[in-house]
């Protein structure tokens, strides 16, 4: 099957997760979410949309805590997912924090919060 891609881009509140998450009433979708919070979206919770987190939880500067290893995770699994059969769409959402992950990996080496 030949892979789509699309992007969809908004302020935050602008229905972004509710498009995506409409994507699960028509076949298997996995979500994958750099937040936590992500997943909690009405249409990814109604359609049982399959979830995975790549966050930071040890990303804490003000702590001298620059634990980060969630872009490389999530890169990984994208990888992954080339030849993926089971799911019809593969969602990420919000891409704003996967820079912020990115953000995170560069800043670890030199300890600095920005």
């Amino acid at each position: 099957m030949q892979a789509t891609s699309g992007l969809i881009a908004g302020p935050y509140g602008t229905g972004k997760s509710t498009i995506l998450g409409s994507a699960g009433a028509l076949g298997p979708a996995l979500l994958l979410a750099p937040k936590p919070r992500e997943a909690s979206s009405w249409l990814y919770r109604k359609y049982k949309v399959q979830t995975e987190v790549f966050h930071d939880p040890k990303w804490i500067p003000s702590i001298k805590s620059f634990e980060a290893d969630g872009h490389i995770r999530l890169l990984q699994r994208i990888y992954d997912l080339y030849d993926d059969t089971k799911f019809d769409f593969v969602l990420l959402d919000p891409f704003t924090d996967v820079v912020n992950l990115a953000a995170h990996d560069i800043l670890k080496g030199p300890k600095v919060a920005t």
